[in-house]
């Protein structure tokens, strides 16, 4: 079994990465490909999924992303495309919602449905229960309240922000629990920024 893999990204695809280690390049993909750059050695965890006679390589930065995937292909109706799809949000939003039971917010994920989020609480709730602390818990409970910084990129392109202003501000702006608050947040970055470049 590949537990992980060290080598230099060769390319970055919508989906994927190739990675260049020991003079082979190999396609493994990634919940969020735009994390990586190009160029740079790395260490990435792999959970090699086999089916049939074919052999796919899936990569996580981290250790505990690679656990959580490996734990969602036990959940019935959950394949690897679908994993990999969950994993582009947080993992501890992820987590925090499922120790809360959060069957709607849960199914708000990519490639999940209410169906396959409840099946995911009854298969998963207990185990993630058992193995974080009381502590952890409460803070992974709160990470699940707050809102993707992702999720106000559509009210800021319907004000007339240019990407290259909206790519400044989700990149400045911090997950709160209230979108409009976020909102505001990220006009005072673009608006900070105008400043700056007319005093220049």
């Amino acid at each position: 079994m590949i537990l992980y893999k060290i080598g230099k990204i060769i390319s970055i695809g919508k989906q994927y990465i190739i990675l260049e280690s020991n003079f082979i390049g190999e396609v493994i993909y990634v919940p969020k490909p735009r994390d990586f750059i190009a160029e740079k050695v790395l260490k990435i965890f792999i959970y090699e999924y086999k089916y049939e006679n074919h052999k796919t390589l899936y990569g996580f930065k981290t250790f505990k992303e690679r656990i959580l995937f490996e734990d969602l292909l036990t959940v019935p109706g959950i394949g690897p495309k679908t994993g990999i799809q969950i994993l582009k949000e947080r993992i501890k939003k992820i987590i925090g919602m499922l120790l809360k039971g959060d069957a709607d917010g849960l199914a708000h994920l990519p490639g999940l449905g209410v169906k396959s989020a409840k099946q995911m609480i009854f298969e998963l709730q207990d185990k993630y229960s058992k193995l974080i602390s009381n502590e952890e818990k409460k803070k992974m409970k709160n990470e699940s309240n707050l809102i993707s910084v992702s999720e106000i990129i559509p009210t800021l392109k319907t004000l007339g922000f240019s990407k290259q202003q909206i790519k400044l501000a989700i990149n400045k702006v911090k997950s709160k629990d209230n979108i409009e608050l976020m909102i505001e947040d990220a006009i005072r970055v673009i608006s900070n920024e105008k400043h700056k470049i007319i005093k220049a």
